[in-house]
């Protein structure tokens, strides 16, 4: 076997262990197209997923972002809210993630009318029968300018909370955050979280930009969603793998390492029909060079 060949198969090795799992730091490139939960990442399905939009999104994320397209039934509108969804055990590759292994969840946004609400997190909890056991509403970013703002549970306290088998809102304890949920919840594994532009119902607009959600847990690894409008600044499969390889394909197998020692239990993941593809494109050009 010669030098090249070797040099393909360790880069195709490499390949196969950044797929295989989220590495420490990891970065997911997500147009609206890409809201399938493949990668788990989706959209409420009661409601169309938010936009694409070529409006740049902040230092570090690309040409586009999301954008809420909300018009509000309070306004007359067809369209009450959008939500983006995430399902951290897929996100992680993992059979389930408690409140407990949070660490921060963080996300971008431009609101671009400050007369009108902004994306608003919110924690669901695996429930019996009754769909979900616990909702956490977040408070809801409150920009003083149109410009990008990082929002993260470090710093935004728990809004409301929901008993769904008991059909009621629960008090709230002044200065309630993420500390405070883990300690009384920390043991429930998360069913889903949203990112919420908008009201369930009589929503009124909203007119604002969401990009860089990213999630973190307490063993350190993190993966951030960089939200594209299709085509716009996003990199090509390929691309993104060889980048991948220039930094992460080690990177990946610690992560693999630490992760069959730690606490999580690895789901198998199919490589997707993209990874595949370009994969071949990348020995293809090995065999040509």
């Amino acid at each position: 076997m010669n030098r090249r060949s070797i040099g393909i198969l360790v880069a195709v090795f490499g390949i196969a262990i950044v797929v295989s799992g989220p590495a420490f730091g990891t970065v997911t490139v997500l147009t609206p197209g890409d809201l399938d939960f493949s990668q788990g990442f989706g959209f409420d399905p009661d409601m169309p997923p938010p936009i694409g939009s070529n409006v740049a999104g902040p230092t570090g994320f690309g040409s586009g972002s999301f954008w809420s397209d909300v018009q509000g039934s309070a306004n007359g509108g067809p369209r009450d809210y959008t939500a983006v969804r995430l399902l951290p055990n897929d996100i992680f590759g993992v059979d389930n993630v408690t409140i407990g292994q949070l660490s921060e969840i963080s996300y971008w946004t431009k609101n671009n009318d400050l007369n009108l609400i902004d994306w608003q997190l919110k924690i669901y909890t695996e429930g019996d029968s009754n769909w979900y056991g616990h909702r956490f509403n977040f408070t809801r970013p409150e920009n003083a300018d149109n410009d990008w703002h990082l929002w993260s549970t470090d710093t935004n306290l728990v809004d409301s909370m929901y008993d769904k088998n008991a059909g009621a809102y629960m008090s709230v304890p002044v200065g309630y955050d993420l500390d405070a949920i883990q300690a009384d919840y920390g043991d429930k594994n998360i069913l889903f979280m949203d990112i919420i532009a908008g009201f369930a119902t009589n929503s009124p607009a909203v007119d604002s930009n969401l990009d860089g959600i990213t999630l973190t847990l307490v063993d350190g690894s993190s993966v951030t969603a960089d939200l594209e409008a299709a085509g716009a600044g996003v990199p090509e499969p390929a691309s993104v793998i060889v980048w991948s390889l220039l930094g992460g394909s080690w990177i990946g197998l610690g992560v693999y390492r630490r992760r069959r020692r730690g606490r999580f239990t690895e789901r198998a993941t199919p490589w997707s029909e993209e990874s595949r593809t370009a994969i071949h494109q990348i020995i293809e050009r090995g065999n040509r060079g």
